[in-house]
């Protein structure tokens, strides 16, 4: 019998052990993450800023500053509202100057609430961006979760500010507008024109809370089910919801909506092979259905 060396024995044993691919097919997520941080949680740098985040939005919500979740989720039936936005950007940027120049436009949105482990208040990130003046965009979904206390945005200095109101929304495009208190000097980010196919885009947003993390990639397709979704190749995960989809210009081609992975069945009919992941995004027309421009003064 022929004896291999320990060492190869060790590491066939770690590779047999450990799946190389996960064979479940997990739930279609939608991508806003939740946080428990309490006393007994292991931090993070980006955990430590949330935590700080979170003990500001709660000294909020205790002062009375904040709007009640059931009152924003009755709002988002509203289907448009009336907003004078910046013009596109026109002088192509590179992925250094887009995450610089759009950083501080790029927010943190997310839900208040109290855990059944602690008397803290507790904030769950997603990510959204300033539109106009004290004017946010995130997704419908991230709005919508009617069992927390209340929302707040969060910008990329620390400084949180209550959300007020829902402007408009649109369940089937995944889109919210909302206005919220503060933050006047919060640079907004315009909006594209037109996206093509082939067109190099950056995704900014807060994967597992990895706060301000870029990607990069490209417009793969866009197709229509039930609503109309621009496929993108930058990665994103749990977290990334509202995200900014940037195209070269720093103008917003998109946000960021959902995945969805696709499986085939693997030999042997015994599990699924995960073979692509499709990055779903809203495409930026879908954003400007909900906005009309103001009517001009004669």
């Amino acid at each position: 019998m022929h004896r291999y060396p320990p060492i190869i024995i060790i590491i066939a044993t770690l590779l047999l052990s450990r799946p190389l691919v996960e064979t479940r097919p997990p739930d279609r997520p939608q991508l806003q993450q939740r946080y428990r941080l309490c006393s007994k949680s292991r931090f993070t740098d980006s955990q430590r800023e949330i935590e700080a985040l979170s003990l500001k939005a709660g000294k909020l919500a205790d002062a009375g500053k904040t709007t009640p979740m059931s009152t924003l989720a009755r709002q988002l039936s509203r289907n448009s509202c009336t907003l004078s936005l910046p013009a596109p950007s026109e002088k192509p940027i590179g992925s250094a100057k887009i995450y610089t120049q759009r950083k501080p436009g790029t927010l943190l949105v997310g839900h208040l609430w109290k855990c059944d482990d602690c008397a803290n208040w507790h904030f769950g990130p997603a990510t959204g961006f300033v539109l106009a003046k004290g004017i946010a965009v995130t997704n419908y979904h991230v709005v919508d979760q009617q069992d927390k206390s209340t929302m707040v945005v969060a910008s990329s200095k620390g400084d949180v500010y209550p959300v007020t109101e829902v402007l408009a929304a649109n369940r089937k495009d995944d889109v919210a507008v909302l206005r919220f208190t503060g933050g006047d000097d919060l640079p907004p980010i315009p909006l594209a024109r037109e996206v093509r196919i082939g067109t190099t885009i950056h995704v900014l947003s807060h994967p597992q809370g990895r706060l301000y993390l870029l990607t990069k990639g490209i417009v793969a397709g866009y197709y229509k089910e039930n609503a109309t979704r621009m496929l993108v190749t930058a990665d994103y995960a749990q977290g990334s919801s509202g995200g900014p989809v940037l195209d070269g210009r720093g103008n917003i081609a998109g946000i960021v909506s959902a995945t969805n992975s696709i499986y085939a069945e693997a030999e042997g009919g015994d599990g699924r092979d995960l073979q692509m992941v499709e990055k779903l995004c809203i495409p930026v027309s879908r954003i400007r259905a909900l906005i009309k421009a103001p009517e001009k003064t004669r």
